[in-house]
């Protein structure tokens, strides 16, 4: 079960990599083909709020636990 910490309002992409147990490079693919909403830095990093990546989970029924 994947653990999403419900205080934290930004993660990066390679924090949800971790906490799913894939590689960064697929969350970039989720995000760029709008999978998985993000939002962009002015240094053009990606940063994903806690209730798209919920949303995300949810519509592909995975479980996950709001800690």
């Amino acid at each position: 079960m994947i653990q999403v910490k419900k205080d934290i309002n930004f993660l990066t992409t390679s924090q949800i990599a971790k906490m799913m147990g894939v590689h960064q490079t697929t969350v970039i693919n989720w995000v760029e083909n709008y999978t998985l909403k993000c939002y962009k830095t002015p240094g053009g990093h990606r940063r994903v709020l806690t209730k798209n990546l919920t949303n995300f989970l949810d519509k592909r029924d995975i479980p996950y636990d709001l800690s």
